[in-house]
């Protein structure tokens, strides 16, 4: 399946006849070798026989390795270009922009959550005390709770049971679930994969953390856009929700 793209380089690249069968691939071509736009999505649906074609117990690649191979045997290949919204989410950007697409509405996802206006969506057994701040679009998974004074979005998503503490601010990032954001702390254009800790008065600033050691995003050349504050709360009982889920 393939989609038109904008940077051709980053992708492999297919030129195909009226029928859609593929007449020319290249993987990553340098820009003076870009023949088309159209690029594949990296889903492939493959006759059983195409396995056989697959080495065992060796690095073998559809890109690099099977598509050539079956070309210059003059095998069919079909590609057929895929309508709507695509995003390859191969690096950090990308990813996180594919969130931020999806709280916009460029893509109609089920998201498990309720909105509940001016872009904002909670999830189930979520707990916002009534003086924190929400700014749509924001994401927050269900059985979080957001502490009194903290200030949310635009741009963000919560995982699941996170706790933001007193005072926190989280914008233009991800948050994975189990997290906890201590009391002050400020998070901006960062992705944490969850479960972290954030200490209390830390300040993560296009930061990555997953697993591995952080890592630094490039900040943006142009300022990010950012959306226009909205008075949107929902109020509950912190002690009661917490005892409910201790139960």
């Amino acid at each position: 399946l393939t989609h038109e793209v904008d940077e051709p380089t980053e992708y492999g690249i297919v030129s195909r006849d009226s029928t859609g069968r593929v007449m020319r691939f290249i993987e990553k071509p340098l820009e003076s070798h870009v023949f088309s736009n159209e690029a594949s999505t990296g889903i492939y649906l493959c006759e059983p026989e195409v396995m056989s074609c697959i080495p065992h117990e060796r690095r073998f690649d559809f890109a690099l390795d099977l598509f050539p191979r079956m070309l210059n045997n003059q095998e069919p290949i079909y590609a057929f270009p895929i309508p709507g919204y695509w995003c390859d989410v191969g690096d950090l950007a990308r990813y996180r922009a594919a969130h931020f697409d999806a709280m916009s509405g460029k893509l109609r996802l089920d998201l498990p959550a309720a909105h509940i206006g001016e872009g904002v969506w909670l999830g189930e057994g979520t707990v916002i005390d009534s003086t924190a701040d929400l700014h749509g679009p924001l994401h927050v998974g269900s059985h979080t709770i957001v502490r009194s004074g903290a200030k949310l979005g635009p741009r963000t998503v919560l995982g699941s049971n996170c706790l933001v503490d007193v005072g926190a601010r989280v914008e233009r990032s991800i948050i994975g679930g189990e997290s906890f954001v201590g009391s002050g702390a400020e998070i901006t254009d960062s992705i944490l994969g969850g479960p972290h800790v954030i200490p209390e008065r830390e300040e993560l600033n296009y930061c990555v953390m997953i697993k591995a050691p952080t890592q630094r995003l490039t900040p943006p050349s142009t300022p990010v856009l950012r959306m226009p504050h909205t008075e949107t709360v929902l109020t509950d009982e912190e002690e009661e929700h917490s005892q409910r889920r201790a139960a």
